[in-house]
């Protein structure tokens, strides 16, 4: 596309070409322009044209390559440390009203609010519509109510919280903590082992395609990594993470793709596939066989096996067990249906029409949303809504905003007109 070029062109040109990212973005563009003018008789000067604004555009890109770059970077914000991780994961309140945003959005501006590390595996919908409403909920019982909706589990190890497949968001934890024993224990040389425990940033770039990442994270490291042809084409949109050790960001990215790492004695790591066990076992030190979560479940439950051991419970089941069990402890400390002052806050960030948004409020109210045929063209306005803990009039106020719409409440409707 742009071998035509001037001499500046053909140097664009060999830059992009050195990216791989780049080089398949300006085929691509190429490919539809010919597709689009080849019937037309100007071909020639539209490609021309294009290669010209392509040139400039491709140009900032590499100007942003750090952006685009496969390799891993440094994280774009300070999130929490490990002694602050479970005080705003687990602990500190939060009010959601979240009226129909995607599902990567929410989550990611969850995260972003509380400073959280949050992974969404790949195998999750990520563009999903979410709605939900809670009052005085942790960042942690959010995302199980999240994931009561999709059908995926949620685990914390270290300082992350993920919202995955549940199967694996049951296993997660301890497979973690068994990969660090086996690198303690059967990794032969102390730099070896060091470099594998290493702490890195594992955030997800813009636009990273995950086996490149991996393989620059293993010639960084001075590590060999086997099994990356397993991994198929693949691009990630950003997430941020808190700083871990390299064998658990090599675990956490490729998990999704239904691998796991072994290290073998010399430090190599080989990426093999997942053989998901049909029971598991699993020890809870401040749990007792009477108390009534453990008690229905195990009766849900008859194939799960549980005894009592050193003042706690060890308990033999399958994975769906577990992640019944999990959301129970979660919600041990339930989220209240409404603020102590028994008035409903509403805490939003979303991009959405007006329309859409007084419609999805109006279904978490159950009432009728209604609407005058003038008012059709603003209700479709696109806006970017952003509110933390505020009333329901406020809230109207500022979806309103600018505009003559007039919102009525009845008993049974939510009204919009124009004045």
């Amino acid at each position: 596309m742009l071998r035509g070029l001037p001499t500046c062109g053909r140097f664009i040109s060999s830059l992009i070409t050195g990216c791989p990212l780049l080089n398949e973005l300006n085929a691509r563009i190429t490919e539809k322009v010919i597709s689009k003018h080849a019937t037309t008789g100007k071909l020639r000067k539209t490609c021309r044209l294009w290669e010209m604004g392509a040139s400039v555009f491709l140009l900032l890109a590499l100007a942003t390559a750090p952006f685009w770059s496969d390799r891993p970077l440094q994280a774009q914000q300070s999130l929490r440390t490990e002694r602050e991780f479970h005080r705003f994961a687990s602990e500190l309140p939060l009010n959601v009203q979240w009226l129909g945003g995607e599902l990567r959005d929410q989550i990611g501006e969850l995260a972003a609010l509380q400073k959280l590390g949050v992974w969404i595996d790949r195998n999750v919908d990520s563009s999903q519509i979410i709605q939900l409403a809670v009052s005085n909920a942790t960042c942690e019982q959010i995302l199980w109510l999240v994931a009561e909706q999709t059908g995926a589990g949620v685990a914390k190890f270290g300082n992350v919280l993920y919202l995955g497949p549940r199967r694996r968001a049951v296993l997660l934890p301890q497979w973690m903590d068994e990969l660090e024993r086996q690198v303690k224990t059967q990794v032969k040389g102390g730099s070896v082992r060091q470099r594998l425990t290493a702490k890195i940033d594992p955030s997800v770039p813009a636009w990273v395609r995950p086996r490149e990442w991996l393989a620059a994270l293993g010639n960084q490291q001075k590590l060999s990594i086997e099994g990356l042809e397993r991994i198929p084409h693949d691009v990630w949109s950003a997430q941020s993470l808190p700083p871990m050790p390299v064998i658990e960001a090599i675990a956490l990215w490729s998990c999704g793709f239904d691998l796991w790492p072994t290290v073998k004695s010399d430090g190599t790591i080989a990426l093999e596939p997942i053989v998901y066990p049909t029971t598991w076992t699993r020890s809870y030190p401040d749990l007792q066989l009477k108390m009534p979560a453990v008690e229905e479940l195990l009766a849900k439950h008859p194939a799960a096996k549980a005894s009592a051991e050193g003042g706690g419970i060890t308990i033999t089941a399958d994975t769906d067990f577990f992640s019944e069990l999990d959301y129970r402890l979660a919600f041990r400390h339930a989220p209240a249906g409404a603020t102590p002052s028994g008035k409903q806050l509403y805490t939003i960030s979303t991009r959405a029409t007006r329309g859409s948004l007084l419609a999805s409020l109006a279904q978490q109210l159950s009432l009728e949303f209604e609407f005058a045929p003038e008012a059709r063209s603003v209700l479709e306005d696109n806006i970017k809504l952003e509110v933390n803990g505020v009333a329901l009039d406020k809230l109207l106020e500022q979806i309103t905003e600018g505009t003559r719409l007039d919102i009525e409440i009845t008993q049974k409707k939510l009204k919009a007109s124009l004045r």
